[in-house]
């Protein structure tokens, strides 16, 4: 995509969905990503900031370059991609071109930590008494539109011998009385 600023234009290498809505003439906002080469100067433009936030992860793994970061994003959100780093779905990631199953598993294992760290700084510490699994369950009653207080609060008065990921968040629901509150 070229944007024009200023009556320069500058060359942006923008996710597909992207290119499909936007207008000749359009006013466009994009956080944008300058790629330094030592023979080449891109510019790298997301809708989102979680978009560019993930470009940049992907792109500090080993052996993925930008173009190969936009094509994973091109077929999947951060979102999607970060739950299925998490539960090791190699799948989504051999979809993309140019990424075979020993780069996806490569990509999982290097980004399933980062992952993890960002949850539980995003979540708050994980209580001691809480399950490894249990940050997937906020996340997902998060995701039904209740607040991580009473996720937690949720969480805190299932059985302890109820320790399967599953059937927290199962169990969490029925306390929480129902499936969720977005509409």
């Amino acid at each position: 995509m070229i944007v024009v600023v200023n009556g320069v234009g500058y060359k942006i290498f923008v996710l597909p969905p992207l290119i499909l809505t936007a207008e000749v003439g359009a006013t466009a906002a994009l956080h944008t990503h300058q790629y330094v080469r030592e023979d080449s100067l891109e510019l790298y433009g997301f809708e989102r900031p979680e978009e560019l936030r993930m470009f940049e992860v992907l792109i500090g793994v080993t052996g993925i370059g930008p173009k190969t970061a936009l094509g994973i994003l091109s077929i999947t959100t951060p979102e999607q991609l970060r739950a299925a780093v998490i539960s090791g779905n190699v799948g989504l990631l051999t979809k993309v071109s140019g990424i075979g199953k020993k780069t996806a598993e490569r990509l999982l294992v290097e980004l399933k930590d980062t992952f993890i760290a960002e949850q539980k700084k995003r979540i708050g510490e994980v209580a001691p008494t809480m399950y490894e699994g249990d940050v997937e369950v906020i996340e997902a009653l998060e995701r039904l539109g209740y607040s991580v207080s009473e996720a937690r609060k949720a969480l805190e008065g299932l059985p302890k011998e109820l320790i399967d990921t599953e059937a927290r968040l199962k169990a969490a629901l029925r306390q929480l009385g129902g499936a969720g509150r977005k509409s």
